[in-house]
């Protein structure tokens, strides 16, 4: 029986500048490729200035979840499933968080002021499940390691050089992390895609979670 495939890890043009493609066309590459579902997980780099009055912090949150607004829309015509999620950056930490609603950025203006260690606290006190992202990434430092307040490691990354892959599988081997593969894939001309596999269709987020905290099947193509 085949099994499904998952994109765990990918930006959209509306949400985040780093990516290229658009929700809608990010839908339409994964639907392509055969993908039973996706996760979007643009970026949320929360900065005083989108705090300065209620209507500012309204725009912020309206705009961080634009791109997957735009993909879940376009994936529901193609039959793909698309579920919520986001990459939180501090400086060169990355993380990812699974398992809250975009609801949950409206009343938290006060994210703002939060260092790495209190939102990680927090999104998890609420119940998100944190991936830590690429987190040796090449010619990037200080490298930036939280294992007491993160639950997996993204330990194959199509985005990221072979031996910054093998260090992260080392490292969650050591603090008894549960492995992820993603692309972090910025547009639908990417080479290269990571995922996990499942041996039946997920219908929510919370199946998500349940699949790495069961040991997902890592998967690694070459397109």
């Amino acid at each position: 029986m085949s099994k499904y495939k998952y994109e765990t890890h990918m930006h959209c043009s509306e949400t985040s500048g780093c990516a290229r493609n658009t929700g809608a066309e990010m839908a339409e590459f994964y639907a392509r490729l055969g993908y039973a579902g996706v996760v979007v997980t643009d970026h949320v780099i929360p900065h005083p200035r989108h705090a300065e009055s209620d209507e500012a912090w309204a725009a912020y949150c309206e705009h961080i979840t634009a791109g997957y607004r735009a993909c879940l829309e376009r994936g529901r015509q193609l039959g793909l499933d698309v579920f919520y999620g986001w990459e939180y950056s501090s400086s060169v930490a990355h993380f990812l968080v699974f398992g809250l609603p975009p609801e949950w950025h409206r009343d938290k203006p006060e994210s703002v002021s939060w260092d790495a260690r209190t939102y990680l606290e927090r999104v998890r006190n609420d119940g998100a499940y944190v991936v830590h992202a690429h987190p040796f990434r090449e010619n990037s430092e200080p490298i930036w390691l939280y294992p007491s307040l993160t639950d997996g490691c993204e330990v194959l990354s199509a985005a990221r050089a072979d031996i910054a892959n093998v260090r992260a599988g080392e490292y969650a081997r050591s603090y008894g992390l549960a492995a992820v593969a993603g692309s972090d894939c910025h547009s639908i001309n990417m080479p290269r895609l990571c995922g996990v596999l499942s041996e039946r269709r997920l219908e929510s987020i919370e199946d998500f979670i349940s699949l790495l905290k069961g040991g997902a099947e890592l998967f690694d193509d070459t397109l």
